[in-house]
């Protein structure tokens, strides 16, 4: 069993703001079940067992206990010096009712901890566990039940240094994803102990402690938030009775907007301001109080779909109303045109009407719209005209007096009208994906376009954003994200019945990034200008690309455990490629490694270095060599026939230019005769739809034009000489069907994803046709 000793744990350093980030990220991305159902798991299962828990124990766990706890609820291997920086961190901060040490009392240890106010109700670990059950269904975020082994741990010993589990639980739950009053009424439930439907004002200050612990881990300015939550605490008890309902408590909850930002949430109603606490790099000043903010760390509260500036103790109530309008009603009698919407200072431009410089070194100065990013001097406004032309990006934007809504109370049944010279776009981004680069793009996008178009694919995928486009016959998407999530787009389109099939661009944010190279959107987002994107997107045409049918029947092998086929395809429709043999092998390593151990694929750089681990390893076992001896293809229905002649450890079929992270396999800018098979090709020579061997030499690959390119590589020296770009793979046959047949198990991946796939038959036929956005880059270069 793994112990922290207290001389340990007094080595040990509590969390910095980096190890919470990454605890952040974990939660995000790893876990399928909130905490609470977590730990009523392992109690109902028996691993948590009241004997195993300090016998006087107010709801704590030991090192181990916790350990066991955290990877139940993330479904990764975790850092081990994050596992105890966090503990140290509870340890050092929570109420300990641990055992008596060297004949010193509870009383004693209580004073020493917290003179002027004492403990609050005890419970044990099973009274809370049972009380987490009793809790009315709160749903804190659409969640699935995860299946998995249960680790072999056994709770805190007698003498063990302890945490407070309610002060893990509540902890984790506010970094959950959930509803402003989902969130509070559950962290409500969790400090009243006593279920009595009441607080009182120490299990209040309890809470308070909690939320500044964790708005420290987050870099805020905690001297600010502390009084603000103290006269929150005040104010809440509307009725003098000395204690706080539920009612109260979330009444006050909801209209404390530091509070709110502090739990990551805003507000859905329109015309209010959605605060993100920011640090800033320059001089930046209150559009309230007009004075200076201040501070090392995050300094005041910004509008993401507006930029309006605040102090901590300047959001009141008041200041959330103000923001921009983003749709109007049906019924309203006002002129369908847009009018300026100016937020002051805090930006160094040049006026648009007198060209003269404006800056904010020394107090707020002059004017942004925030639609159209016109700046003005205050005495310039009133030469500019009242209507709004959204500048620039009118063209995307979807502009607030063409989405209507026939309630003008809330924004329900949206409906698009379209408006002449407009194609507004449809922006969906994965926020997971290039290191939570996604998290950032989705707030620009927000206060660049109109914030009802912009969706996050975490939030119900990409249905809700198709289907509230669905009826405009003139849109455009923007997808960001990688390859697997433009495949999860085009995979959804397929579902909804388009009257025009809008087209699709791509903003790289994955690993590959295969299908925007070849699109000429690059191989990554490297912070380039959002706007200037935007721009491409509106001069870029529209291509065709295919999409093909994956069919796969396993075929029955004795000799083989079936075992091995219990792998799945991860999907039947492709975009990409499909392959098979060693870089399938090297990609799956790669696949299980980073699912295990995600912290050590930081960075491009560490991911190729992993690249060429695997290949090495690949390289010296050999274990593909004469692939082509248990493969048979059929091009067209007509048999290929490379058994002889030649070594294949790899066999590619490709739709698109790009595979490997840009590498060029079938060969577009070179036309050697060394790198097309002769061999094979004499039983295809009659067959008017299929090139013969010199043909092949000049066919170029185009992802719209119904054809499969089927390339084979000869060894893992040679899949490195064609990713650094001094080789190419030997061209077998271009053709429109092909037919796959395996004699024995073979690792295999389609668009990058990876499996293991028993003896089989595997037909790839023409599916669909998308509609894709070129950039005009590549289109010219």
């Amino acid at each position: 069993m793994d112990l922290v000793d207290r001389a340990e744990l007094s080595r040990r350093h509590s969390m910095t703001p980096t190890d919470f980030k990454k605890l952040q990220d974990l939660i995000d991305n790893y876990c399928s079940q909130p905490i609470k159902e977590v730990l009523v798991e392992l109690s109902e299962s028996g691993t948590l067992k009241m004997e195993n828990c300090c016998k006087n124990s107010s709801a704590q766990i030991s090192y181990s206990g916790y350990k066991l706890l955290m990877q139940k609820y993330i479904e990764t291997d975790i850092p081990e010096d994050l596992l105890r920086n966090m503990f140290q961190d509870f340890f050092s901060s929570s109420w300990n009712f641990s055992c008596k040490t060297d004949g010193e009392s509870k009383e004693t240890r209580l004073a020493t901890r917290h003179p002027l106010k004492p403990g609050p109700k005890r419970e044990t670990l099973t009274q809370f566990v049972r009380r987490l059950q009793d809790l009315s269904k709160v749903v804190l975020s659409p969640r699935c039940s995860s299946d998995g082994d249960e680790a072999d741990y056994s709770f805190g010993e007698e003498h063990t240094e302890m945490i407070s589990v309610k002060e893990l639980v509540c902890c984790l739950s506010l970094l959950e994803a959930g509803s402003p009053e989902d969130k509070l009424e559950f962290v409500f439930k969790i400090y009243d102990a006593d279920g009595n439907g009441f607080l009182d004002a120490e299990e209040l200050e309890h809470i308070v402690d909690q939320m500044t612990i964790l708005a420290n881990n987050l870099e805020w300015d905690v001297n600010e938030l502390r009084p603000i939550l103290q006269r929150m605490i005040v104010n809440m008890d509307t009725n003098a009775d000395g204690k706080v309902s539920l009612s109260e408590w979330k009444n006050a909850g909801l209209t404390t907007v530091p509070l709110l930002a502090l739990l990551g949430m805003g507000t859905s109603d329109d015309g209010c301001h959605k605060f993100i606490m920011k640090h800033f790099k320059r001089p930046t000043y209150c559009n309230r109080c007009r004075r200076l903010l201040f501070g090392l760390r995050k300094q005041g509260l910004s509008c993401i779909y507006c930029k309006f500036t605040v102090h901590e103790q300047c959001a009141e109530l008041e200041v959330l109303q103000g923001c921009i309008t983003t749709y109007c009603s049906r019924n309203s009698t006002s002129q369908e045109i847009n009018v300026h919407h100016w937020v002051e200072g805090n930006f160094t431009s040049r006026c648009s009407q007198c060209s003269k410089s404006i800056t904010n070194i020394t107090g707020l100065s002059g004017l942004r719209c925030r639609w159209c990013q016109r700046t003005v001097h205050d005495s310039c406004r009133p030469t500019v005209d009242v209507e709004c032309d959204f500048g620039e990006l009118r063209c995307h934007v979807l502009q607030p007096f063409s989405l209507c809504s026939p309630n003008p109370s809330c924004a329900v049944d949206l409906q698009i009208k379209p408006v002449e010279g407009v194609c507004p776009l449809l922006v969906l981004i994965n926020q997971k994906s290039g290191g939570k680069q996604g998290s950032k793009l989705m707030r620009v996008f927000q206060y660049l376009l109109n914030p009802r178009q912009v969706f996050d694919l975490g939030k119900g995928g990409p249905g809700p954003g198709l289907k509230f486009f669905k009826e405009d016959i003139n849109f455009r998407i923007l997808c960001c994200g990688g390859d697997g999530t433009v495949g999860w787009l085009l995979e959804e389109m397929d579902k909804i019945n388009f009257s025009s099939r809008p087209s699709v661009a791509v903003l790289p944010l994955g690993t590959g990034n295969d299908l925007a190279r070849c699109l000429g959107w690059g191989g990554g987002y490297r912070k380039e200008d959002l706007k200037e994107i935007l721009k491409l997107i509106e001069k870029s045409r529209t291509v065709k690309m295919d999409r093909w049918r994956l069919d796969v029947t396993t075929l029955p092998d004795a000799s083989i455990d079936d075992s091995v086929c219990k792998h799945k395809i991860p999907n039947n429709i492709m975009n990409n490629y499909f392959s098979i043999g060693i870089d399938a092998s090297i990609a799956l390593r790669f696949h299980n490694m980073r699912e295990k151990h995600p912290e050590k694929f930081s960075s491009r750089m560490r991911n190729k270095l992993w690249y060429f681990e695997f290949g090495t390893i690949e390289t010296l076992r050999s274990k593909f060599r004469n692939l082509q001896e248990n493969v048979e293809i059929e091009c067209d229905d007509v048999p290929l026939n490379i058994a002889d002649g030649m070594t294949l450890e790899c066999i590619a079929v490709l739709n698109i230019s790009s595979i490997y992270g840009g590498s060029d396999l079938w060969g577009n800018d070179t036309h050697r005769k060394e790198d097309v098979l002769g061999t094979g090709y004499s039983e295809l020579s009659s067959r008017m739809d299929v090139l013969r061997d010199f043909d092949l030499a000049k066919v170029e690959q185009d992802l719209g034009d119904e054809k499969l390119e089927v390339v084979g590589l000869e060894s893992c020296i040679h899949l490195a000489q064609v990713k650094s770009g001094i080789q190419r793979g030997k061209r077998l046959c271009q053709c429109s069907k092909v037919t796959i047949r395996t004699k024995q198990k073979f690792p295999m991946q389609i668009d990058g994803e990876p499996w293991i796939q028993g003896p089989s038959q595997i037909v790839i036929t023409h599916h669909n046709r998308a509609s894709m956005l070129m950039s005009p880059v590549h289109s010219n270069g």
